[in-house]
């Protein structure tokens, strides 16, 4: 069953690390968090305050290049995820039944990004933990 649109977004550390995030970073943008929900031992921390922290940690001139570069691209990610979508004034139109259906597009295309971002993240994640270091 599909999740309501106006369900928060939550993340854990171990989808940040999916995202190519190192323990320490992962631990270091959440930190500074309150986790809004607790499955298990597993916290799972608002994806909004993720981004904010996230963009917060990027601002510090000690990172590696690398490093901001792992961190553009799971902060562009999570913004998939969570959907950022600019209102439209969808009732300016002369046409009541295009604007129906022009809203009703938009939330499903809004709907399908967050899904394919969410869906993106589990296959990281399953891609990380079934590839092993190798050791000689």
């Amino acid at each position: 069953m599909p999740k309501p649109s106006s369900e928060l977004k939550t993340v854990t550390r171990k989808q940040l690390r999916g995202l190519g995030l190192s323990l320490y970073h992962a631990a270091a943008i959440t930190k500074v968090l309150k986790p809004s929900t607790q499955q298990g031992s597993t916290y799972l921390y608002s994806a909004a305050e993720v981004i904010g922290s996230l963009r917060q940690y990027m601002q510090r001139s000690r990172i590696k290049a690398t490093t901001r570069e792992t961190l553009k691209t799971a902060l562009d990610i999570l913004l998939d995820l969570i959907g950022n979508v600019v209102p439209v004034a969808f009732g300016t139109s002369t046409d009541p039944e295009l604007s129906r259906m022009t809203r009703e597009l938009m939330t499903t295309i809004s709907k399908t990004n967050s899904s394919l971002a969410a869906l993106k993240i589990d296959a990281e994640i399953k891609v990380k933990s079934h590839t092993k270091p190798e050791t000689t």
